[in-house]
């Protein structure tokens, strides 16, 4: 869910531009680049900025164009060459036909007249939303694999429009880019993220483009145009204290997930922890839940745990008239703004713990903002294959095995034909 707050989104389009053999004119004679605009940000790689690329008006149409497709982003694998979902790329995104209408076809000329590069070289623009948090980690944007560079051959040339403006983070940075002794700097390194501050950055302003270049003359692909983009500061600070919290590594985590409780809406009673064989090959069962408030709630949304063991002699925390008859049904938090609440869905052996079932109750007087963090017990951009691979992926598990894990905790150390364990090799189970 996205939140209405100013300088929250980030919207930009990319087009990608490939080299191939080409007889045609190089751009309409209608489109008007005006030099003086550009300026050269780096040199290796090669990258530019035009500030003033796009008018309001044709931001604001890109944007509106994309808004009722958006979809998870997805990146090309590096072997395959298919599309996959990845931890990598967290954005939403949908493509642009060619020519769809007027504007759109007005800007694909404008791109070809600068870049003197034909028109039918470029793939269809995508628009990408980055919200709170939201990124694209450093990579490459020609191919590693044979599939994609059939068609078109290796891309060229990116160009990056910026739809919006953001008030901190989504900076473009390219981390391996060379900073000559006398560059001029373009930006004022107090207004950069620290991710910014790792290479040289372009500040993402509405209307302004980037264009920079993966090959080099000579079409080799070039490795200093490695670039991505930057999260948000304030949540990949967030993320920073949940891993510090936990003891859990960042890539655990999924995206985190804000929701909004008005009067009378509620989350029943539930587990974190999968009982399906489809969401669990991807990182394992949620091993913790880290659920923060984002707002104070005048009466009702507790965080209630009904099966929850009351110890005898318990330290009561929260006063029994303050809480809505559903939350003194079992062990209860109440939503304060800034609190954050943890608990684990899973015993330490990593057997499910059935007394983590736990709900929101109804909002009674207010409403309710919270983020929800799901954390698994393995890297949740890791996606293991039906079958597994005869390999161990925890460099304990030989020592785990000696002191007879295989036998003591098979779920984890050996697992099922459906969902491999992680020291198959060492329990010899391959």
């Amino acid at each position: 869910m996205s939140m209405s707050r100013r300088g929250m989104l980030s919207f930009f389009a990319i087009l990608s531009v490939l080299l191939q053999c080409t007889n045609s004119l190089t751009s309409s004679p209608t489109a008007i680049i005006n030099p003086s605009k550009v300026k050269q940000v780096s040199s290796k790689p090669r990258a530019f900025v035009y500030e003033g690329f796009l008018t309001e008006l044709e931001c604001d149409h890109m944007v509106s164009l994309a808004k009722a497709s958006l979809k998870r982003s997805a990146v090309a694998d590096n072997d395959s060459g298919e599309s996959k979902f990845s931890e990598v790329r967290t954005s939403s995104g949908t493509f642009i036909p060619k020519a769809k209408d007027p504007i759109v076809s007005g800007i694909e000329d404008k791109i070809s007249t600068w870049t003197f590069l034909p028109k039918e070289n470029g793939e269809d623009m995508q628009v990408l939303r980055y919200e709170h948090g939201q990124k694209y980690d450093a990579h490459f944007d020609y191919f590693h694999d044979k599939v994609n560079i059939v068609r078109g051959g290796h891309r060229i040339a990116t160009v990056l429009m910026y739809l919006s403006n953001v008030t901190r983070g989504g900076e473009t940075v390219f981390p391996n880019a060379e900073i000559p002794s006398r560059r001029v700097l373009t930006e004022n390194k107090d207004d950069l993220s620290d991710c910014a501050k790792k290479g040289i950055a372009v500040k993402p302003r509405k209307g302004d483009a980037l264009l920079f270049f993966n090959l080099h003359p000579d079409a080799i692909p070039d490795p200093l145009s490695l670039h991505g983009g930057c999260p948000d500061p304030i949540v990949s600070g967030i993320e920073d204290k949940i891993s510090t919290w936990t003891f859990l590594p960042k890539e655990n985590g999924e995206d985190m997930q804000v929701l909004r409780y008005e009067h009378g809406q509620k989350y029943d009673a539930h587990f974190d922890y999968f009982h399906d064989k489809v969401n669990i090959v991807r990182g394992g069962h949620r091993i913790a839940t880290v659920l923060m408030y984002l707002s104070n709630v005048t009466r009702g949304g507790e965080t209630v745990f009904p099966n929850a063991e009351i110890p005898s002699r318990r330290v009561l925390t929260e006063n029994k008239d303050d809480l809505s008859d559903c939350a003194k049904k079992g062990i209860a938090v109440k939503p304060r703004k800034g609190d954050a609440l943890l608990f684990f869905n899973l015993h330490p052996d990593a057997i499910p713990d059935p007394l983590s079932l736990h709900g929101g109750c109804p909002v009674i007087e207010g409403e309710k903002w919270s983020a929800t963090k799901w954390i698994h017990v393995d890297s949740f951009d890791k996606i293991v294959t039906p079958g597994g691979n005869c390999t161990d992926m925890n460099e304990s598990c030989e020592r785990w095995a000696v002191l007879g894990e295989c036998t003591k905790n098979p779920e984890y150390m050996v697992g099922t034909a459906e969902l491999p364990g992680y020291c198959r090799r060492s329990c010899k189970a391959c």
